[in-house]
């Protein structure tokens, strides 16, 4: 963790990891099997790393890692701004421990629906830029959704039918403030 103060500037050094690994498979319309997901960001991550890489025009991917347990997963806004959900992400679970592991399936569901609001303060003025999740069945679903609101506080998160509860990220600058 670093911290950056206006003006000011860090120097650090990062430390990269030799994968030995790989993760890969396929990225694909949920409705439709012979539609892959090209040029989507797959994001693996483990408790000690985070890796990524990219779907060619069919959706297949292969991501560079070392040996552990991974989640596999798309962006979040990348998913979002081609009109998917993304897995929630403790959905895909993969064990690289042994070896290479080939064959995931990374199916995502088109939109169908929207949640659309505002978020304000508490002097009911708009708050731009606020990102927000939706959890599906209350967190329990396999999908997520996200948004980011525009710069008069208004959101649209796409879903798809059924429960949804839409949030403010925990990360989002709203709690910095």
């Amino acid at each position: 963790v670093l911290s950056l103060g206006a003006g000011a500037a860090v120097t650090t050094n990062l430390g990269l990891v030799a994968a030995t690994r790989t993760i890969s498979g396929r990225a694909y319309d949920l409705a439709n099997t012979n539609q892959g997901l090209g040029g989507l960001m797959m994001v693996c991550e483990s408790s000690s790393g985070l890796a990524i890489g990219f779907t060619d025009t069919n959706g297949n991917f292969s991501v560079p890692v070392t040996a552990g347990q991974w989640s596999v997963g798309s962006d979040d806004q990348q998913a979002t701004f081609y009109g998917y959900l993304r897995l929630d992400n403790e959905t895909n679970a993969v064990d690289a421990t042994a070896g290479n592991v080939s064959g995931i399936s990374v199916g995502l569901p088109r939109c169908t629906a929207l949640i659309y609001g505002s978020v304000k303060d508490e002097q009911n003025q708009p708050l731009a830029g606020i990102e927000l999740n939706g959890n599906q069945n209350n967190g329990s679903g396999p999908y997520e959704g996200s948004a980011i609101s525009d710069q008069n506080g208004n959101y649209t998160m796409g879903v798809i039918a059924g429960t949804w509860q839409a949030s403010v990220d925990e990360d989002s600058s709203a709690h910095e403030n």
